[in-house]
């Protein structure tokens, strides 16, 4: 790859259709598949659609809001900008540097996650080997043009989407009686302890599960990398808070109804079996057995897409950073096609690096 220390701009070459699936893609995450069971035990269906409506519009607001100043201002930075510019320089790089060690420790777990969930098919070959694989394919994907990741989320939130439609639609099955050939109707919300399980302090415990389910700072990383921001981001945000009632909350409405809090497959400590989600045993449920090996390729599609996004954030913000002068020069460097390569590369280093702590200590250091 030819480096092109003259040009340090991004090249805006996301379309509408890109912003408006990467949107979806922050917006229907692994937090959706795995979190939501702990947040169902935490706090029973009530409680949990309370927390998670009221997160919703936390988060509409956050986003309608960061779009806003992305397409007022649409500067070649990162939301990180705006601190420095509106606040103080100093917000601008505590918001800088701690967004990027988030998130590319969480790269590393999502490496983990990815090897766990192929490990559930091949259990006689390492793991290690699925996440290096799988760091690798997202290397590739962001390495060579932004449209290549663009077109990878598209596809990954096409494939999330249906996920979720089918989701509903079978939930909503079991509960009449269709399939299952039980009818569950509103049963969970009479147990002992429903519909609100241990009150105030469930909602907020499950409050905090559901603000880490939303990825709502991609759109003003990659607005930098938008055609046409002015035309496209509007769009793409507008429609959605109707995404997340549908697709969010739907899908714990559904969950709720179906599946008892007090079931002992959910996970009531932290997603300790990524293998087995709410959603699978949603699907068990409905009779559909072979759901549980298309819900692990879901699981295993979500974490790469967590994973690719997380490869985009941490060298769009870490090039951000060089830009101010808050982080050495060499990453404001870009590729001919508009890539931070130096950026991208120090990033999948630092990435390995705590992926292989993870193997300290029997591995569980991200569980």
């Amino acid at each position: 790859i030819l480096i092109a220390p003259k040009k340090k701009d991004l090249h805006r070459t996301l379309k509408e259709r890109h912003m408006i699936m990467i949107v979806l893609a922050g917006t229907i995450g692994t937090g959706l598949f795995l979190a939501s069971g702990q947040a169902l035990a935490s706090a029973e269906l009530a409680g949990s659609l309370v927390s998670y409506v009221t997160v919703s519009i936390i988060v509409y607001l956050v986003m309608t809001s960061l779009a806003e100043l992305s397409t007022q201002y649409p500067i070649n930075g990162l939301f990180n900008t705006f601190g420095s510019r509106f606040v103080d320089e100093a917000c601008g790089f505590a918001s800088g540097y701690n967004y990027y060690l988030a998130c590319v420790t969480a790269m590393a777990g999502e490496l983990v996650a990815a090897g766990i969930i192929v490990e559930f098919w091949l259990p006689n070959v390492t793991s290690m080997i699925w996440s290096l694989l799988g760091m690798i394919i997202m290397f590739i994907l962001n390495a060579f043009m932004v449209r290549s990741y663009g077109e990878a989320e598209y596809w990954f939130a096409i494939i999330k989407v249906l996920t979720v439609v089918i989701f509903i639609i079978v939930g909503l099955l079991v509960d009449i009686g269709v399939l299952g050939h039980i009818r569950i109707g509103f049963r969970n919300w009479k147990i002992d302890g429903a519909p609100f399980h241990n009150g105030t302090g469930g909602i907020i415990s499950t409050s905090i599960i559901s603000a880490f389910s939303f990825g709502v700072k991609t759109i003003g990383i990659t607005v930098s990398e938008c055609e046409n921001p002015r035309r496209d981001v509007p769009r793409a945000i507008n429609g959605t808070i109707w995404r997340i009632i549908l697709f969010f909350i739907g899908s714990i409405l559904i969950m709720g109804l179906v599946i008892p809090y007090d079931d002992s497959r959910l996970p009531h400590k932290g997603v300790d079996n990524v293998t087995m989600s709410s959603f699978t045993l949603v699907f068990v449920r409905s009779g559909l057995e072979p759901a549980v090996y298309i819900m692990n390729i879901v699981i295993l599609t979500t974490i790469l897409s967590a994973g690719n996004s997380g490869f985009c954030i941490c060298s769009r913000i870490l090039y951000a950073l060089a830009a101010e002068k808050k982080a050495p020069n060499i990453f404001t460097y870009v590729t001919r096609t508009g890539i931070p390569i130096w950026s991208l590369i120090f990033t999948t280093l630092l990435s390995t690096i705590l992926f292989g702590l993870s193997f300290i200590g029997n591995k569980m250091i991200y569980r």
